[in-house]
């Protein structure tokens, strides 16, 4: 008899929820239809079906949390571009699963894609044709109980429509009144009249929406607004966007990739994106860009990175209006202001502390920084720049001081402590220079400038190292670093090393601690590296060619170094790709560069010394990286290997080879099964 009970008992255990206080939904593409969503062998086959059970169940038998399996979600079975995914306050959905997970730290939202789509039909082409049956909103939160506990997060957002009425705003997400923490996810190739990826609406609540993590891909907006994420603030609460990509976002009006009031952009790439004016960013009244890379954004007006307009009141160091600290303006262009323009009513303008400008490009005027002022006295503008290099912007006049810094109206600007290219001392200011920063390699190791591999750091006779000013560092008033300590001066630079390494900081967001993150033995061929077995050449900056890929695989490297206050471990990353799609991937590393390199399969080896490998990693879609998740990190693995670098200040030296089964263009012999990626050296 009490066998018969317990059985009883774990069957009804198996297809109950978790908890009466806590109910978890399973949700899985492929699972039979009927399922009641209490296991993952029980799961329910459509999202929607689970989000209707979230907003029907309150009390004791609220739902928490709704886990997706990899696989394709529409938000109805039928085609109607009024139905959305409509978040439901306090359950919070997570993708990326496999289906069995029973933590979510076993999910990867990379390997298991979790895609919701606005395009019923499966028909949606290029320039965003056959877009007229799409969902107009894919994801909608628009409830007062979505505050910050309610969590969207491992999704990719596809194929919104946002149109007409309401529904105009926000093609992948519309958020009205609601303060959702989205976390990882990506928002691709949707379409709206404002916000092409998100549109949010944010008004006086405890919570604002936060973005961390996120990627704003190739979205449009065809009326106004920002292409990526668009913020109307109606509070003075800042939202933050956190670690967040905006990348070829489009719009007809202001900020390509961003627009917003009021909030912190912390740690952000901002690339490739276009508008009429803030090609970029639009960030106006209050806020604060904070180790953002602003690169190759345009527009046809005012502002190629930024445009920053309306009444500020900055002034001091990282109050609580609009500042820039640590970020590189690079390769944007505009009409006027290539990297950044400035318009303000009045206030005392931005504060601008530890920035590079470079390679930008004003059709019109001011390639660099252009700061005016709309109103006349008494509204004066008085904007502060220090600690910054403004070098190789150019305008029609040229690469001079205007091209660099240009001003008109009652801009009263204060200019210290800063690299300006033609600098003259005619805008006055203390401790200004003008002379060549030496930038390690300011076109890169491909010597195309405005590309991923361009490095802004300072070479070792740079005049800009230990050139600024210490007082003016600002108070880590975001927590940079983690520590829970926002009194400190701010602790780290744009790769997250330590901001103040010597006596003085140096000028610009990096600081010289010695040896960054660089690439070395390429397999194109060029300069004093071992040439390729059989003449496999690759790309500039990649490794020799394989079967599948002419320009041969790289390895890149994201994170720093550093240990990180909270955890004791390092954030970096090891990204390789460009190999075969499901090649083995072996992660090695060095103590030495042997420089020449030798030959080692199909490719060139120059990671040497004693050499460890590190771990062994499955590719998909020919790339992978480590750590991931549920690996332990790079100097765990290391340490575990005998040798214990995180914080020993010793520099090693990491490649990735891989396998390649029929490397046709290298006959055996001399071809063998296998290739390398290139090289990367990292301080540590």
């Amino acid at each position: 008899m009490l066998n018969r009970i317990l059985a009883r008992l774990a069957v009804f255990t198996a297809l109950a929820p978790l908890s009466f206080a806590s109910i978890r939904l399973y949700v899985d593409a492929s699972a039979s239809a009927g399922g009641n969503g209490y296991t993952w062998g029980t799961a329910m086959n459509h999202l929607q079906d689970a989000l209707a059970y979230a907003a029907s169940h309150s009390g004791t038998g609220a739902v928490s949390e709704i886990w997706v399996a990899q696989g394709t979600y529409m938000p109805a079975t039928i085609l109607d571009p009024n139905a959305t995914f409509a978040m439901v306050g306090g359950a919070s959905m997570y993708g990326g699963f496999a289906g069995g997970e029973t933590q979510l730290d076993q999910r990867d939202p990379v390997a298991h894609l979790t895609i919701l789509t606005g395009d019923f039909l499966g028909d949606d082409g290029p320039n965003f044709t056959n877009r007229g049956d799409n969902a107009r909103n894919v994801i909608s939160a628009t409830s007062l109980a979505i505050q910050n506990s309610t969590v969207l997060d491992g999704f990719r957002v596809v194929g919104g429509n946002g149109i007409s009425g309401s529904a105009g705003s926000g093609g992948g997400m519309h958020i009205q009144g609601a303060a959702p923490d989205v976390h990882d996810c990506t928002f691709q190739d949707n379409f709206a009249a404002a916000g092409g990826g998100v549109w949010a609406s944010v008004g006086v609540m405890p919570n604002v929406p936060r973005f961390t993590n996120c990627r704003f891909i190739g979205n449009v907006a065809y009326a106004g607004g920002s292409g990526g994420l668009q913020i109307d603030n109606m509070t003075t609460m800042h939202v933050l966007v956190k670690d967040c990509l905006f990348e070829s976002n489009s719009t007809n009006g202001a900020g390509g990739g961003l627009g917003t009031s009021y909030a912190d952009v912390v740690h952000c790439t901002i690339r490739g994106n276009s508008a009429q004016q803030g090609g970029g960013l639009v960030l106006t009244v209050e806020g604060l860009a904070l180790d953002c890379l602003i690169v190759g954004n345009s527009c046809s007006s005012n502002g190629g990175g930024v445009w920053n307009q309306g009444d500020s009141y900055s002034g001091a160091p990282l109050g609580d209006r609009v500042s820039f600290v640590n970020c590189l303006f690079e390769g944007n262009v505009a009409y006027r202001g290539g990297a950044l323009c400035v318009e303000q009513g009045h206030g005392t303008g931005p504060t601008i502390l530890d920035c590079t400008f470079a390679g930008n490009s004003g059709i019109s005027e001011g390639a660099g920084l252009y700061i005016e002022s709309s109103i006349g006295a008494p509204f004066n503008t008085l904007p502060i720049v220090r600690n910054s290099i403004l070098w190789n912007n150019t305008d029609p006049s040229g690469s001079g001081q205007d091209a660099q810094i240009l001003i008109y109206g009652q801009v009263f600007p204060t200019i210290e402590n800063c690299d300006v290219q033609g600098w003259t001392g005619a805008l006055g200011g203390a401790a200004n220079f003008a002379l060549d920063p030496l930038f390690v390699d300011p076109d890169g190791c491909d010597n195309v400038p405005n590309t991923a591999d361009d490095d802004f750091r300072l070479g070792t006779a740079s005049p800009c190292r230990e050139a600024g000013d210490n007082y003016s560092l600002p108070t880590d008033v975001l927590d940079q670093d983690g520590d829970g300590n926002t009194n400190e001066v701010l602790p780290l630079d744009l790769d997250g090393q330590p901001r103040l390494s010597g006596v003085l900081v140096d000028l610009g967001p990096y600081e010289s601690n010695g040896v960054y993150p660089v690439l070395f033995c390429f397999g194109d061929g060029l300069g004093t590296t071992t040439p390729c077995p059989c003449g496999n050449s690759g790309a500039a900056c990649h490794g020799c060619a394989n079967s599948v890929n002419g320009s041969g695989a790289t390895l890149a490297s994201s994170g720093a170094s550093r240990p990180d206050p909270l955890t004791g471990l390092e954030s970096l990353q090891l990204h390789a790709a460009g190999m075969p799609a499901t090649a083995t991937a072996v992660y090695l590393q060095g103590t030495l560069d042997t420089g020449a390199g030798t030959l080692f399969g199909d490719g060139v080896r120059c990671t040497g010394g004693t050499l460890r490998r590190l771990i062994v990693k499955a590719s998909s879609g020919g790339a992978s990286q480590f750590p991931a998740a549920g690996d332990l990190s790079i100097s765990q693995r290391s340490a575990l290997l005998g040798d214990s670098v995180l914080g020993s200040g010793a520099v090693r030296y990491y490649q990735t080879y891989y396998r390649d089964p029929n490397p046709s263009f290298c006959a055996a012999p001399p071809g063998n099964t296998w290739n390398v990626t290139n090289g990367i050296a990292v301080q540590w």
